[in-house]
């Protein structure tokens, strides 16, 4: 036998065991997908995929513009939908389109496009950004009035920062509806000066209006035992049963220690007396 034969098929075998061990390092590495930021302040470049309509499905099955909108990330998330709608032969969604047309002149107003350091604020997690965030998605939805509520109290959270106060002015301004100064400080403060206000409303036998205040105090402020035991006296005036006692049994799962609530309840759920409230 040729005494090199044995030699050669030793340096082919190392070859093909040591390309099959980088195949695998590759494999067990997969690069991230096109369009996803490994960072929040990561650039996002929109893949050419993206604008090809031959091409229509998402990274991952969600559309690029709602992944950078879940992100926090409102400019980029308007482009992407602008390169996405342009690309295509088939018109948008109106609604996803009037969502994204009120979002892109909510970030005019603001100004957040033009300094990108404003936007980034609002990706930092903080308790101010949260409530921001959650008003600028409220104002998505066409809850104004909360949208101006959540800006609000993020103003009142962080009242030093200008980017919560340009919010706050900018949704103002766009709602006409001027927030009370009861209403610019911390989440719980807020749902306090609010429950306050529902109890006034109801000594005044202002039901409904109570009512709204109890909800809008548990937008931020949900874990609050006395403010669901307070909205179901709200529903239990206006007639409206059920509701009353779910309120009423939200409030004694946060604070199983209401005694007289309690008491209320097992005489209520026995038919017993159905005029006075807790």
């Amino acid at each position: 036998m040729n005494r090199g034969f044995p030699i050669l098929l030793a340096a082919l075998l190392c070859v093909s065991g040591c390309s099959g061990t980088q195949k695998a390092a590759v494999k067990s590495e997969p690069s991230p997908p096109p369009g996803y930021a490994a960072e929040a302040e990561k650039p996002v470049v929109i893949p050419q995929s993206k604008l090809e309509p031959q091409n229509p499905e998402p990274v991952n099955s969600v559309p690029l513009p709602e992944y950078l909108l879940k992100q926090n990330r409102y400019s980029q998330s308007i482009a992407a939908f602008k390169h996405e709608n342009f690309a295509s032969e088939t018109p948008p969604d109106p609604e996803q389109k009037f969502r994204y047309l009120r979002l892109a002149k909510l970030m005019e107003r603001i100004g957040l496009s033009e300094v990108p350091s404003r936007e980034a604020e609002l990706r930092k997690g903080s308790p101010a950004a949260k409530l921001a965030n959650k008003s600028i998605k409220a104002f998505l939805e066409e809850r104004d009035r909360h949208a101006v509520l959540y800006a609000a109290a993020a103003q009142g959270t962080d009242p030093d920062n200008s980017v919560y106060s340009q919010i706050l002015q900018a949704l103002e301004a766009w709602t006409g509806r001027a927030v009370e100064a009861g209403e610019r400080q911390e989440p719980k403060q807020v749902a306090s000066y609010k429950l306050r206000r529902a109890t006034a409303l109801f000594n005044a036998k202002r039901f409904e209006d109570g009512a709204e205040q109890c909800l809008e105090a548990l937008l931020l402020n949900p874990r609050d035992a006395s403010i669901h035991e307070r909205l179901g006296s709200m529903y239990y005036a206006m007639g409206a049963r059920d509701l009353a006692i779910d309120s009423w049994r939200e409030s004694l799962r946060l604070n199983p220690g209401n005694g007289p609530l309690k008491d209320f309840m097992a005489r209520l759920e026995s038919d017993g007396p159905k005029t006075r409230t807790p």
